[in-house]
């Protein structure tokens, strides 16, 4: 038992934090914060009123507090799925749903 013990090698948290960080922006492992967090990141850069709220089969649900911004991210969903799915490296988003608050 203590020969197995010996034989793992220990890393610092610093170590093994941008391995993990690195996984994730290759696709690996992406969980639904991951993918709320990026979309979000790029929605904000054109429409800062938008929200996104839930991410589920491959949908992104998103809020916007008037019809003029919903209006706006549904004539550029493409370009939006485009860019959420090039930042993840991998096909993730598929539609946009855009609700109104």
């Amino acid at each position: 038992m203590l020969s197995c013990l010996l034989s793992y090698k220990m890393f610092h948290i610093k170590q093994i934090i941008p391995r993990v960080i690195k996984n994730l922006k290759k696709g690996k492992n992406l969980d639904e914060i991951t993918i709320y967090k990026e979309s979000e990141k790029i929605l904000k850069k054109n429409t800062p009123d938008a929200e996104v709220f839930f991410y589920k089969d491959k949908n992104l649900y998103i809020k916007c507090p008037n019809s003029v911004i919903a209006n706006e991210i549904f004539l550029n969903q493409e370009e939006i799925i485009e860019r959420i799915n090039d930042r993840l490296n991998k096909k993730i988003v598929n539609k946009l749903i855009i609700k109104i608050k």
